[in-house]
């Protein structure tokens, strides 16, 4: 599925969380740690197959049954440029923190027939981020920021092994992928 982003809403931690965290009192570093930050939320992202930066996601579908992003919150949709009333379609959002990773819409009579467009809203509030999964980008900014000089010179570079800090991400992994 080929979706394209079109609004960020925010970031579900925030940049003073990381440096209280890393006991960092200085904005010295500030770049270097946002940029640890984002690196450590997409590569959550990508072990888990969710959407954490909340954000509002476009792509174009022939079926609305299922809305394979999660955790999905909202959705809008228009058929062939056209807005479509939300009274024709029934939106079940996905469940946050487990269950049924994907929401379901259920297309109601009258429903317009042709090419829809569906803009969702996908990821996480500061409010809804799980815990678990906020403990483990802390903990991946805290080994980035902490060995970075070994990362950036490539002299005692390894793979991080699947620990009990990966563990935390475990629940929340959607298996199949996005």
């Amino acid at each position: 599925m080929n979706t394209t982003v079109i609004e960020y809403k925010e970031m579900p931690i925030r940049l003073d969380d990381v440096k209280l965290f890393l006991r960092v009192d200085t904005d010295e570093e500030n770049t270097l740690i946002s940029t640890l930050l984002a690196a450590a939320i997409s590569e959550a992202e990508s072990i888990t197959h969710r959407h954490l930066v909340q954000k509002v996601v476009r792509y174009v579908t022939d079926d609305v049954s299922t809305i394979p992003l999660a955790p999905c919150s909202a959705v809008s949709m228009t058929v062939d440029g056209q807005s479509v009333d939300s009274s024709l379609y029934a939106f079940l959002p996905s469940s946050m923190l487990g269950g049924e990773p994907f929401a379901t819409c259920t297309v109601k009579e009258g429903f317009p027939s042709g090419s829809i467009t569906v803009d969702a809203t996908v990821g996480y509030s500061e409010i809804e981020f799980p815990s678990m999964i906020h403990q483990w980008v802390l903990g991946r900014v805290s080994s980035l920021y902490e060995q970075r000089e070994s990362f950036a010179t490539g002299t005692n570079f390894h793979e991080f092994g699947h620990d009990f800090l990966d563990a935390l991400l475990d629940p929340f992994i959607i298996h199949g992928g996005f």
